[in-house]
């Protein structure tokens, strides 16, 4: 080690520090006249949802590099801890949906146009998962750098490229999505292949991540509709503070980001 870093590493450091605890317990700051705990936990929530975002992002983006580059190992272990941080979000956002609606409604006023739809991260994820919706830039809120990192991530593969890549490399002949939605004969080997590799189990470490990928796209869905609940618990049939209803998120409750990998437990 040079005598720079030495030093470097030699001075003391704590644990504060090392987080940044000072900035980190400063950010949560009450919009209401009469801030609550109500209203603290709504903001701890939101807040740490983001970071794990970003947790979630980091390793998916791992994973389907890991998988386009053959390390089927790591990307099951990548793909199989952002399942996890997707299920601890989502009992975070228990913990909102016990929030009684006439506490909620102190503070609900102050968010004003402040909603959830304005996460340019849960954007990101839901395109790396291959949601590509046509709205994903369609949102004023995004700052400019908001607007240059979705841009990168829908000129960027996805998740099912990179399943595609590894089961390309393992000899399975399977179609992308484009020329499956154009051709019937190639959706049929898309299902028949992948029935094949659940059945034969063969190659083994790619079945496993199929089931993996699956298991994400689960607890995304169950994310998806405790919010639903939560919101029509809070809300009723109000529109919520992005202007969308709780049918709508109902609604995307039943998206599914690899629906082939649904399709085919048909045909098991």
């Amino acid at each position: 080690m040079d005598a720079g870093r030495s030093r470097e590493l030699s001075g003391e450091i704590t644990y504060a520090g090392v987080l940044h605890l000072h900035q980190l317990l400063s950010l949560q700051q009450p919009l209401s006249r009469e801030p609550s705990s109500e209203e603290l936990l709504f903001v701890v929530v939101h807040q740490v949802t983001e970071l794990w975002l970003k947790q979630a992002l980091a390793d998916l983006e791992r994973a389907r590099d890991a998988m386009t580059g053959g390390d089927l190992p790591l990307a099951l272990r990548l793909v199989r801890r952002a399942t996890d941080v997707v299920r601890v979000i989502d009992r975070g956002f228990a913990l909102i949906e016990a929030l009684p609606a006439y506490e909620y409604r102190r503070f609900r006023p102050w968010l004003r146009g402040g909603s959830g739809f304005q996460s340019a991260q849960f954007r990101e994820f839901e395109i790396l998962l291959g949601i590509r919706r046509e709205f994903a830039l369609d949102q004023p809120a995004f700052s400019a750098e908001e607007r240059r990192r979705i841009q990168e991530r829908l000129r960027a593969p996805g998740l099912w490229d990179g399943f595609l890549a590894a089961a390309r490399a393992q000899g399975l002949d399977l179609p992308g999505r484009e020329q499956a939605a154009a051709d019937p004969e190639a959706r049929d080997r898309v299902l028949e292949t992948l029935r094949e590799l659940y059945l034969t189990g063969n190659p083994p470490l790619l079945r496993d991540l199929a089931e993996a990928l699956v298991e994400l796209d689960s607890a995304v869905a169950l994310w998806r509709h405790r919010h639903a609940v939560m919101a029509d618990r809070q809300i009723g049939s109000k529109p919520g503070t992005g202007g969308y209803g709780v049918e709508y998120l109902y609604r995307t409750a039943r998206i599914r980001a690899f629906p082939e990998l649904w399709e085919v437990r048909a045909y098991l």
